[in-house]
């Protein structure tokens, strides 16, 4: 039996094409769905994101308060070490990356200058609590703290101010903590000079806060010392050449006592942030007459061509004089020695012209505190003209009675000697009126 078969094969004629708009449109809720999902997932990774972002946030806050709290604590025992002349301490403090820098520190620290200011007129008063603010690099492994450290200067007899003096002090992280380190080359930066006519300043690039205004103070300063008592004094090759360095040793150089009797037209003295920068108008004035004196010294005994140590008292108690005139600093006398001095009688003692060696010449010896009462008799009482030709008279190889006959034109020892307790009670009335 057959069958026929119509048998067609895919190859074979065409298959009807389905109209697409027959077709049912894709339901938009399926698509709703497929950007909900999107939008979710997108969502969660953002959230996941801040989340992270936030924990990592929290957590270099938390670093960077610890790291605070660490730097403070190396500070303060700094603090210490420095009040307590500790070396020990300090010695585990400071960072060996520089070994220059730290002995220095350590000279600094054992000759009592870490951080008091006494060879600049300044005392440190250690014993109030310091005010510190920390500013930490990015990395956490640098840090810069500035400290603000109250000081006492003397404006007078029994009198003083308070000042604060701002340090600015650098530390290292390191495995043993945070460790005081030198200050970076950055911050210094390059030198910057100032020139006048008597002088030349050169300061590092860091300090240039106040370099103008000192400039400026200095050069008049010494434009005064060559018109005091107005007359022309200075016969020199001006201008002076005054360079501030970053060197922290260099404070132990000023502190010396021999730096002040140096006779020169250079100097190289500690740049402002290595003293401390003042916050005020009294810090600054500190500052100024600091470098004033140093300035003004290194002048005069180069004016007169005088060498350590001739007549060592004498001519200090002249370079009083003239800084004190000058408004460097406050007169070293008080009503007390004027009193003392009434109940003794007046001699010439060899002690007085003696030339000792300066370092044993300190404010409150008798033969000190003699030669300035001397020194003041003579210049408010006798002599008229320039100090700087009383300072020449001390090169003369002579006695004490012919230095005065020298000095004082037509002198007569009984009336000089005869003028002295009034004198002093004059000046006691004086002083004993203005403390009314």
């Amino acid at each position: 039996m057959s069958q026929r078969f119509d048998w067609r094969s895919d190859d074979d004629g065409e298959w009807e094409v389905e109209d697409a708009s027959d077709r049912p449109a894709k339901s938009t809720r399926t698509q709703r769905h497929r950007w909900l999902l999107v939008g979710t997932i997108a969502f969660l990774i953002l959230s996941a994101s801040l989340l992270s972002f936030r924990q990592v946030g929290r957590y270099l806050d938390e670093t960077a308060l610890e790291a605070d709290q660490e730097i403070l604590a190396s500070n303060n025992l700094v603090l210490t070490a420095a009040r307590d002349v500790d070396p020990e301490i300090l010695a585990s403090l400071l960072s060996g990356r520089d070994l220059i820098w730290a002995a220095g520190q350590l000279e600094l620290l054992e000759a009592g200058l870490m951080f008091d200011r006494k060879p600049f007129g300044i005392e440190w008063l250690s014993g109030q609590l310091p005010i510190s603010e920390v500013t930490v690099a990015p990395g956490i492994d640098r840090a810069d703290v500035i400290t603000y450290l109250k000081y006492t200067l003397a404006s007078g007899p029994g009198k003083s101010e308070t000042i604060t003096l701002k340090h600015l002090l650098h530390y290292r992280r390191s495995n043993d903590g945070w460790l005081l380190s030198p200050q970076t080359k950055e911050y210094w930066g390059r030198a910057i000079s100032e020139e006048g006519y008597y002088l030349n300043i050169t300061f590092p690039e860091g300090d240039s806060i106040i370099r103008k205004r000192l400039a400026i103070d200095l050069e008049g300063l010494l434009a005064a010392l060559c018109h005091l008592d107005h007359v022309d004094a200075c016969q020199l090759d001006f201008p002076f050449q005054l360079k501030l360095v970053t060197d922290p040793t260099s404070i132990n150089q000023f502190g010396d006592p021999n730096s002040r009797l140096t006779s020169t037209l250079a100097l190289e003295l500690p740049t402002p942030s290595i003293i401390g920068l003042p916050e005020d108008e009294t810090g600054y004035q500190a500052l100024y007459r600091a470098y004033g004196e140093r300035v003004v010294s290194a002048v005069v005994a180069e004016q007169i061509g005088w060498q350590c140590c001739s007549q060592v008292l004498i001519y200090q108690a002249l370079l009083d004089q003239q800084l004190s005139r000058l408004g460097l600093i406050p007169s070293p006398l008080t009503v007390d020695h004027y009193r003392q001095a009434l109940n003794e009688p007046l001699v010439f003692s060899d002690l007085i012209w003696a030339e000792w060696h300066p370092t044993r010449e300190r404010m409150g010896t008798r033969e000190d505190i003699f030669a300035h009462l001397l020194i003041e008799y003579v210049v408010s009482e006798w002599f008229s003209g320039p100090l700087i030709d009383l300072q020449r008279n001390l090169l003369i190889d002579c006695t004490f009675h012919d230095y005065l006959a020298l000095s004082i034109r037509n002198l007569e020892l009984q009336a000089f000697e005869d003028g002295w307790l009034p004198f002093l009670n004059r000046r006691i009335d004086s002083l004993e009126n203005q403390d009314a």
